[in-house]
């Protein structure tokens, strides 16, 4: 990623109705799902440029609000077997950065307990279907958790992940993306 490219991006903070119920900010991208964004996701996931995640987080770990006092960093989980197949998590490789640069621990508090479609491949109400008890946690959740993924389309898999954290003891779930 070049150093033009980094400095185009413009992190932006926002609220997400599928996410939470109240009005506060919970939700940080980079924005749309486009242009400089679209290429940093698609290299990140699918061309093995891990090294992206650290330049991106450079970037997205200065906006989290301080507000959120965030305990922990977590990411949405593949399915173990989608995991082997691309050889890594691109939402737990981000984390992880993230988690870094923010001083508080990266852990794994969700887990994917069945492969499930491609969320990209789905419409409308297959896609909650789809994600619906997909996840579990895997350890009693801190209250403030920091839940970090890819790209939110229409936050089924994001608000399933928030569902099971909720249940497991957080009582806010603050969401990165990428891009929306």
């Amino acid at each position: 990623m070049c150093d033009a490219c980094l400095a185009s991006l413009r992190p932006d903070v926002s609220a997400h109705s599928m996410l939470r119920s109240d009005v506060s900010p919970h939700l940080l991208s980079l924005g749309p799902y486009a242009g400089v964004t679209r290429r940093l996701v698609k290299a990140l996931k699918f061309d093995g440029s891990r090294e992206v995640a650290s330049r991106l987080a450079s970037v997205l770990a200065p906006s989290v609000p301080a507000a959120w006092n965030v305990q922990v960093v977590t990411s949405v989980p593949l399915h173990a077997s989608r995991e082997r197949e691309r050889g890594y998590n691109q939402a737990d490789v981000l984390a992880r950065e993230v988690a870094a640069r923010l001083g508080v621990p990266s852990r794994l508090l969700l887990r994917r307990v069945r492969r499930t479609r491609q969320q990209a491949r789905l419409r409308g109400a297959a896609r909650s279907l789809n994600v619906e008890g997909a996840f579990e946690a895997t350890e009693r959740a801190p209250r403030r958790v920091l839940l970090v993924d890819d790209v939110l389309t229409t936050s089924r898999t994001l608000g399933e992940c928030a569902r099971t954290l909720r249940a497991a003891g957080a009582t806010d779930v603050y969401v990165l993306v990428l891009a929306r």
